[in-house]
């Protein structure tokens, strides 16, 4: 009994982690349509869509935790949203920040 239980929630994790990676595929292509994203490679695609989902995943957090007050400020996706934070400050022309500023960003966001 114990082994049906703990297959049928494994099942049921597994279905519901690829809803959620077929939800972020369709939000991934329509976001590329609607800033125009082309990438050289497929590697190039599957890389930019790893940082991407890393955003996505730090706006949904952030976004929670505005919805219940906590913040007071919304995020979203933009342009730049499949750019790291050193890429994001080099095309900004400013220098790549420290470990130091990287961790406050990272905890922060």
């Amino acid at each position: 009994m114990k082994l049906l239980v703990v297959a049928t929630a494994l099942v049921t994790a597994v279905s519901c982690a690829s809803l959620g990676s077929v939800h972020l595929d369709r939000e991934f292509q329509e976001w590329k349509f609607k800033f125009g994203k082309v990438y050289r490679s497929p590697g190039e695609e599957w890389k930019r869509k790893q940082i991407w989902t890393d955003t996505w995943d730090r706006i949904e957090a952030h976004n929670a935790r505005f919805a219940q007050g906590l913040e007071t400020w919304s995020m979203g996706l933009n342009q730049f949203s499949d750019m790291t934070s050193d890429e994001f400050t080099s095309w900004l022309g400013m220098p790549p920040l420290n470990a130091r500023q990287l961790a406050r960003y990272n905890n922060q966001y």
